[in-house]
């Protein structure tokens, strides 16, 4: 496998955004684990590793630069704000890496910290340390690369990895640079003279040696990792454990204005649409109801703010993308029996909300008014000019404080719902495209049958039908306009956005314990590829899994996006190996929601499981001439 990481990030938006939490030192002095450091200096960097399971490469000779061993995911769940670093879920990632390392916390010779310069993360993250390894009756010498790197933020760990592993192979520690003053955890057990200021040999001269690396992200996303320089002991070769099956314990979504699933079950089974012309509150002008521009809108939901802990300010209000994540979520959560303070994981399917960039217009809207009345010869008094410009901005996008801000930053979703219900698990997002959804339930599998959690919530968001997206994704794909028909029948040409989210909560059958699951998820299959061969490949693998046989499913619920060369190679590859099953869409109903589309999809093929009724297409006449014949329902 090949696992890196990158970060290169628009410095626009990196900049305002620290800048907007005073991340930044004032006096310009960034200084990792120093007592006077004022801030953090944001960089840019990528790193790539090459891993194998560790008996395949003892088996086959390969050069082996470190052993990862153990690995402890954690979120901080409730806590002060989004912001603030929790010290009780820094140590539930140390403490669910070494059970999972075998390598006794007392044996570690090195730790490099996450430590930034911020006064306050560093501060946490020593007591957090001081806290666990003061347990154990250890302290070993501490450091942070990113005294000589900065912090690349999505890179940060690809970073302390590095140098871990190279200090591990040659047997020194580089020392953080610019520490002066070194800062003291509340004891006085961390930090101090543990602190390597300057390149040291390894503090000890057996053969083993170990170290760690921690990387603590906003909105609590906590990890730790365990590496080697070589096993302690041999390495159990077992064969591998097959990915167990989902049981779906709760469920709900919004798409255009179809809320909650009752009313996105009546839509499937009565064959009815969310599709209406634009409504006049999008798109800020740049759109009306008459344009042509037909699609499944969302106008508005309601919420309880008072129950999402959210200021009542106007201003201070998340984006609608992760306001509508946050409520699917919790309505889908409510109902199980699951508690708050579980070790349950998050994850969001999702890709970045386009309308960020109303941000960046926002802030050039200044000089570019000074530049358009300059050229027109317009002169004005200074309380007209502020008072045009307030207009033009407001226009654009409202105000933008830190709450708002940090709901821009797509993993910030994930750990809101995490802190609503104090889940411990990890939070994550997902980003694949159309695929997002089912990468996120590939991820459940693999940390449900780890053992890794007790439940995962796996949500999935797409705003698709505003203006930037529509914009930008038009450019390469027709866009359809007047009467609606399905993408795959022969009146349907170009696809149609479509909005909403919804959330799964699952976990595994023997897990579920008393609860009736509303269904399984048996398997999840991916194959490379665009042409009718890979999808068909997909599916194979699939079925494989299970080892059913093709004919034994009844309905195949197709993506049908409106992508006309995607669409035929799907059609054409489900056909092949489904020739007598049933054929339905979600797109037909909801249009087409990107990240989201999955999600859309899972719940058409789990209101048919649950109904025993093949869902309706809804206006079908007949195939479009380049498609084979089939029957869709």
């Amino acid at each position: 496998m090949l696992a890196g990481a990158v970060s290169a990030a628009d410095p626009f938006f990196v900049n305002m955004g620290f800048s907007i939490f005073q991340a930044y030192p004032e006096s310009g002095d960034s200084r990792p684990l120093d007592k006077h450091s004022g801030g953090l200096f944001a960089s840019e960097g990528a790193g790539m590793f090459v891993l194998r399971r560790l008996s395949d490469a003892q088996r086959d000779g390969n050069p082996i630069h470190a052993v990862i061993s153990g690995i402890g995911l954690s979120n901080d769940g409730r806590g002060q704000f989004v912001l603030s670093p929790n010290p009780k879920g820094q140590k539930l990632a140390f403490e669910r890496a070494y059970a999972s390392s075998g390598v006794p916390p007392k044996e570690m010779d090195y730790i490099e910290c996450h430590a930034t310069g911020t006064p306050l993360g560093d501060k946490v993250e020593l007591n957090s340390m001081e806290a666990f390894f003061g347990a154990h009756e250890t302290q070993p010498p501490i450091g942070s690369v990113k005294s000589n790197l900065g912090h690349m933020l999505t890179a940060a760990g690809m970073g302390g990895m590095t140098k871990v592993i190279l200090s591990l192979q040659q047997g020194q520690i580089p020392g953080t640079i610019g520490v002066q003053d070194p800062l003291v955890s509340e004891q006085g057990r961390f930090g101090g003279d543990r602190t390597l200021r300057e390149t040291r040999p390894w503090p000890h001269d057996r053969a083993h040696r170990t170290a760690a690396v921690s990387a603590f992200g906003f909105g609590g996303c906590n990890a730790h990792l365990i590496l080697e320089n070589e096993p302690a002991q041999a390495p159990e070769k077992t064969a591998p454990t097959p990915l167990p099956a989902l049981a779906v314990l709760g469920m709900d979504a919004i798409f255009g204005d179809r809320n909650g699933m009752t009313a996105i079950e009546q839509a499937f089974l009565e064959g009815e649409t969310a599709f209406r012309s634009l409504p006049e509150t999008r798109w800020r002008g740049l759109g009306t109801p008459d344009s042509g521009l037909t699609g499944a809108w969302l106008e508005s939901f309601e919420m309880d703010f008072l129950r999402f802990r959210l200021p009542p300010n106007p201003q201070e209000r998340l984006i609608p993308q992760q306001l509508l994540t946050l409520e699917v979520a919790d309505r889908a959560i409510r109902q199980t029996s699951l508690k708050e303070g579980q070790n349950v994981a998050v994850l969001v399917a999702m890709e970045v909300e386009l309308e960020l960039h109303r941000f960046r217009g926002r802030v050039n809207l200044a000089s570019q008014l000074e530049d358009s009345l300059a050229a027109a010869g317009l002169s004005l008094s200074e309380e007209q000019r502020q008072e045009l410009e307030a207009v033009a901005k407001d226009a654009l996008l409202e105000a933008v404080p830190v709450n708002r801000f940090t709901s821009f930053i797509g993993n910030i979703m994930a750990s809101r719902i995490s802190a609503l219900w104090d889940f411990t698990g990890p939070a994550l997002t997902v980003s694949s495209e159309e695929t997002s959804v089912f990468k996120a339930l590939e991820v459940a599998q693999m940390l449900l049958g780890s053992g890794s959690v007790d439940a995962v919530v796996v949500a999935a968001v797409d705003l698709a039908g505003s203006a930037e997206s529509v914009t930008l994704r038009s450019r390469t794909a027709p866009l359809q306009t007047g009467p609606f028909a399905w993408p795959l029948d022969a009146a349907g040409k170009g696809w149609v956005p479509g909005e909403g989210a919804g959330a799964l909560v699952l976990t595994t059958p023997e897990q579920a314990r008393d609860a009736t699951p509303l269904a399984l998820i048996e398997s999840v299959a991916f194959a490379s590829g665009t042409d009718a061969t890979a999808v068909q490949q997909a599916a194979q693998n699939a079925l494989g899994a299970l080892q059913v046989a093709p004919e034994h499913i009844g309905l195949v619920t197709l993506q049908a996006a409106g992508l006309d060369r995607r669409d035929t190679a799907e059609l054409q590859g489900l056909q092949a190996l489904y020739p007598d099953a049933a054929l339905g869409g979600a797109s037909a109903h909801f249009g087409h929601s990107f990240a989201a589309s999955g999600m859309a999809s899972l719940l058409e093929a789990l209101t048919a499981l649950r109904s025993r009724t093949l869902p309706a297409v809804p206006h079908w006449n007949a195939f479009a001439e380049d498609h084979a014949e089939s029957t869709p329902y």
